[in-house]
């Protein structure tokens, strides 16, 4: 199998130093003037500096060591290094405020492991600024190894990468440098072992992916719960090197393990119930049935188990006595037990059992409608079909549902009237209104003694949107009652595509101040009055697009920005993809003119109306907080940044990239 490294340094950048160029063309009149304007922003950069300390101590006694080194950097340049501490002590003038920093410790001596430490210097206005970055701690090396064998065969698994993070991050999170600082294991083919050098006395996790050829989805999948982590397997404190052995199972080998479930359903005197309905369905189950065990008194049925599963009994009579719907709720625990617990019983239940076992028994007392006056329930209410989105609702009861009273909205969608749009709406001329959630079409079924609702949606869904499914008002069959319940609704989010390939071009940045290269982006309101938006200086945004949600980490570190034709060192890293999940709330992105009127209703995200972007329903914001106007032919304004990203099947991209602001 083909994959790729996963520690890949990032490239180098061109670091702008806030002077502007000179070229001698015999002009000795203008080549002073910028030579004099290079001296002043030089001199203004200097004054607006840091002094940093610390102590540096041996994480195993927190005793100051003696004999470290410290590398500063900015990206990939070097602005302070060979400074010795003299007993664990530092301190570093001449740093830039403001700024996002990379400070390595090192020993010539090995009495410790090298150290990346990610620190922002605060802002100053003064020289030299006395900043303590308080107590760092590093460690000697230990030489760790993991076994990790095919649970098929007891062979050993070879083709993993463990990565390890012994660096610090500051408050604003992991940096983009942290690739060029990580501990990556070794594969041993004599012994059969993954081999790594961790810090001794420094608590770090190493973490394998088991998508390893990159396809997005797992060629491997975990034995043993506490050790999984999304698609990951993690030796929590690798660092102790004395973890357990772990076992996987190819893709192709772990099929849904049987399971054997025998259910005795008794009345109020234990007596054995004929004639009730046990089944299971979910995405690993189709609607299986069990058959009844005379002999035994116990319905029995073998379905596959996936971390959790649902036994259902719909409502049933047993002569002229009814019984309300019951369910028997399983799932796997993180220490390897199966919690139980009984929805729709005479009396609740919840314990816990073993999980080695191939059959497990279960004794369960269904509630009896006493008088047809029973409270109606919604005994089990599932997860949305990760297939179709289809949805169930499990009843105590026998129910009539109308497909009126039954809604499915997407939370993320909206709808724009504009005021020119039509004389026969409310919107007057000059407003734009925005109502959030559009209601789908969607398809009703009753089954199981019309105890379980079924409800499937009459169109793809939005990958990453978020929905909600509710029921309204329900007849109780036996009574002609009608209720609302309060429980019979799930909101979820449809899987964001991870097939999407994101451009790290798409990325933008803009001002949202209703110019792009100084003039008007909509030159009119919908009444027809011209819009007259000045270029000035707001706040400016990192604009990313919807196909960040296929990446499993995304780090930008601004380095240097230009502002009104002057650059200047400016240091920050934004961590936008972490985990997986992107860490920006999404935005809507509407153009209008600045002297549009905007009504909102049912609206729960942001929406920016003056930016140079196409209107799309999901973007994803982060402020930097500079201010900066329109960058145009004569007067730049940009933002120089250093990215780093992986995607969810394992590739490292890095780079620099030069951003305008729009």
């Amino acid at each position: 199998m083909k994959y790729s490294k996963i520690a890949i340094a990032v490239s180098a950048t061109v670091l702008l130093n806030g002077c502007l160029e000179v070229e001698d063309k015999n002009n000795s009149e203008v080549v002073n003037a910028l030579q004099q304007q290079n001296e002043i922003l030089s001199e203004q950069d200097q004054k607006k500096s840091v002094t940093v300390r610390g102590l540096i101590v041996n994480a195993r006694d927190s005793e100051p060591v003696s004999s470290a080194k410290i590398t500063v950097k900015t990206g990939v340049e070097t602005i302070a290094e060979g400074i010795v501490g003299a007993d664990g002590k530092f301190s570093i003038s001449d740093l830039p405020s403001n700024s996002d920093l990379d400070l390595i410790v090192t020993s010539d001596s090995d009495e410790f492991m090298s150290r990346a430490f990610f620190f922002n210097t605060e802002f100053s206005e003064g020289s030299n600024n006395q900043q303590d970055i308080g107590i760092l701690g590093v460690s000697e090396a230990v030489d760790v190894s993991f076994t990790v064998l095919n649970g098929a065969d007891n062979t050993p698994v070879t083709d993993l990468v463990f990565k390890a993070d012994s660096s610090s991050p500051s408050y604003s999170g992991v940096s983009s440098s942290t690739f060029e600082y990580l501990h990556l294991s070794t594969f041993d083919e004599v012994n059969g072992i993954y081999n790594m050098t961790l810090p001794r006395y420094i608590d770090v996790a190493a973490t394998a992916s088991l998508d390893v050829n990159k396809d997005g989805e797992p060629d491997y999948v975990l034995e043993s719960l506490p050790f999984s982590s999304g698609n990951n397997i993690t030796f929590f404190s690798a660092n102790e090197g004395d973890a357990n052995e772990i076992y996987l199972l190819t893709a192709d080998d772990a099929a849904p393990e049987e399971v054997e479930y025998r259910v005795a359903l008794v009345d109020e005197f234990g007596d054995p119930l004929l004639g009730a309905t046990v089944l299971v369905n979910d995405q690993y189950n189709d609607d299986v049935s069990a058959t009844y065990d005379a002999e035994a008194g116990e319905y029995v049925i073998s379905a596959a188990f996936v971390q959790s599963l649902s036994i259902q009994i719909p409502a049933f009579s047993v002569g002229e006595i009814n019984y309300q719907s019951a369910s028997i709720n399983i799932g796997e625990q993180n220490d390897g037990r199966l919690s139980v617990y009984y929805s729709g019983a005479a009396d609740y239940a919840s314990y816990y059992v073993s999980s080695d076992t191939e059959s497990l028994s279960f004794a369960i007392q269904p509630q009896e409608i006493v008088n047809n006056v029973s409270e109606l329930e919604a005994v089990l209410v599932s997860e949305p079909s990760k297939m179709d989105s289809s949805w169930n609702v499990f009843y105590s009861q026998s129910v009539a549902v109308e497909v009126s009273d039954v809604t499915l909205t997407n939370l993320d969608a909206f709808t724009v009237t504009k005021g020119n749009a039509s004389t026969d709406d409310l919107v007057l001329a000059g407003t734009t209104s925005i109502v959030g959630g559009i209601d789908m079409a969607v398809s009703v079924a009753l089954s199981k003694n019309d105890t379980r609702l079924t409800v499937s949606p009459d169109s793809l869904l939005v990958a990453g949107d978020s929905y909600q499914y509710t029921v309204g008002t329900i007849e109780v069959v036996a009574t002609g009652q009608t209720i609302d319940l309060a429980s019979d609704s799930k909101q979820f989010t449809v899987p964001a595509n991870e097939e999407a390939v994101f451009d790290i071009a798409q990325v933008r940045l803009d001002n949202n101040n209703y110019t792009t290269n100084g003039n008007a982006i909509t030159a009119q309101n919908t009444a027809g009055e011209a819009s007259t938006p000045f270029d000035y200086d707001r706040n400016v945004y990192l604009v990313l697009p919807s196909t960040v949600n296929s990446l499993q980490s995304f780090t930008m570190r601004r380095v240097s920005i230009v502002e009104d034709g002057s650059s200047a060192l400016s240091i920050e890293t934004y961590n936008l993809v972490e985990n997986g999940n992107v860490q920006l709330n999404s935005s809507a992105l509407v153009a209008l003119a600045q002297n549009e009127t905007l009504y909102t209703d049912n609206i729960n995200f942001s929406i920016y109306d003056g930016m140079n972007l196409p209107d799309v329903a999901k973007a994803y914001m982060r402020q930097m907080y500079i201010y900066l106007s329109d960058s145009t032919s004569s007067n730049e304004n940009s933002a120089t940044f250093e990215y780093a990203y992986e995607t969810k099947s394992g590739d490292v991209v890095t780079g620099n990239i030069k951003l305008n602001v729009e």
